[in-house]
């Protein structure tokens, strides 16, 4: 049997899909709390709301569900970063804070974006078995 081919497409857009939905979610807390209660939220949430998303990246597939879902936590781990250096070259806008970017906290996040999407591909992978 011949391996499932990378859907680059597919998970392109659910990693991008993912990480506006987890910025749906945080967004009241931050907003609600401040940093301190973002802080608190941020990484269950991003555990939460990426395991889905992986699921939804490899349930169509037929091999690759684990690799589909980490692939796709990567693109949301790389358009996040991406929107913050964008955001940061605008006029008038702070310097970009390389201590926050890599602190633990985010760091412990964006691995978890990769955790979250590996999980949601083996949930996927074990339905075709189980099937």
């Amino acid at each position: 049997m011949q391996a499932e081919r990378i859907r680059w497409l597919r998970i392109l857009l659910i990693g991008i899909a993912a990480e506006v939905a987890l910025s749906i979610v945080v967004i009241p807390f931050a907003l609600l709390g401040g940093q301190k209660l973002l802080d608190i939220v941020i990484e269950p949430a991003t555990l939460i709301v990426y395991v889905p998303f992986g699921l939804w990246v490899a349930r169509p597939l037929h091999g690759r569900c684990v690799l589909h879902g980490i692939l796709m936590g990567a693109v949301a781990v790389l358009f996040y970063n991406a929107l913050n250096f964008g955001a940061s070259s605008l006029p008038g806008a702070p310097a970009l804070d390389l201590t926050k970017i890599f602190s633990p906290l985010y760091l412990l996040s964006h691995a978890l974006k990769l955790v979250g999407g590996g999980i949601g591909g083996w949930l996927a992978s074990r339905g075709k078995r189980a099937a």
